[in-house]
């Protein structure tokens, strides 16, 4: 299934509207970077007071690599920003409630998926800039950075969180509510894919459910980011490859299905005269 075609001038345009109606607040401005900067640092000095260095066993037979757990933690808090914030581009831009007007434009739903989650993403990578620097300057972050498997590990992440995001709206479309999937997807983030945390941790409490943690994408996101970053991984060891193999394969499943999803809930309220709603 794919969506129809993209008119890239209307893309730009919607851009270039969220840029503007973000910028002219400048109140929002100053409270945006100074909320990420200092959200940043709160996790840095947290890291850094407990911090230990550590052996990361991430997967068999992904390799092993230690890290500090200033790094271990950064890492995982640069991803969240840089690559899972591509959620609340398509979920906070394909709002139900704004759907109805702008679907009788006549302007295609790919140009308006692709238009509405753009600014907030660039924002996003905007904003990771001086986090990075903070984390390398202030926390002395060592990285050790593959860039080209950075740049493959960060395509299918996009790729898997775009397909979970599709997959949100689309229920929401139709539930007018939080979706289940999405409230799944997000307590697993925080508890079961190692954000802030190492899986294999949770076998001390509850012995065997780190298994349970590499059947979510998310996992492999923050592994695969990580191996990248913090091992200098390259896509030529056998188990840096198969990681980014499994994750691969999860993007191409979970894309079809988030945009069935979507085309499925657009559908279903359209048909009901609910597309308005919420």
């Amino acid at each position: 299934m794919r969506l129809p075609g993209i008119e890239w001038g209307k893309v730009s345009a919607l851009m270039k509207r969220d840029m503007r109606n973000w910028a002219s607040y400048k109140m929002q401005v100053v409270i945006a970077i100074l909320g990420a900067l200092i959200g940043f640092a709160s996790w840095g000095f947290n890291a850094s007071f407990r911090n230990i260095t550590f052996t990361w066993q991430s997967f068999q037979p992904t390799p092993v690599y230690t890290t500090t757990y200033v790094a271990f933690l950064v890492s995982g808090i640069l991803v969240s920003n840089i690559v899972l914030s591509l959620t609340s581009g398509v979920t906070g831009g394909l709002r139900p409630w704004m759907l109805e007007s702008i679907l009788m434009t006549g302007m295609k739903p790919s140009t308006f998926v692709i238009g509405t989650a753009a600014w907030s993403y660039i924002l996003s990578v905007v904003l990771f800039i001086p986090q990075l620097m903070i984390g390398i300057f202030f926390f002395q972050v060592n990285l050790n950075v593959n860039l080209l498997t950075f740049m493959l590990s960060v395509l299918i992440s996009g790729i898997i969180v775009f397909g979970i995001s599709m997959a949100s709206v689309g229920i929401r479309l139709v539930t007018k509510v939080t979706d289940p999937v999405q409230w799944i997807l997000g307590i697993s983030l925080s508890l079961l894919s190692g954000q802030t945390f190492p899986v294999q941790y949770l076998n001390n409490y509850f012995p065997g459910i780190s298994n349970v943690s590499w059947l979510l994408p998310y996992t492999w996101i923050f592994d695969i980011i990580r191996l990248s970053t913090l091992a200098g991984a390259s896509i030529f060891d056998p188990g840096v490859g198969e990681a980014l193999l499994i994750s691969l394969l999860y993007a191409v499943i979970l894309v079809p299905i988030g945009l069935y999803c979507f085309v499925w809930g657009l559908r279903k309220a359209k048909k009901q005269g609910t597309l308005g709603w919420w």
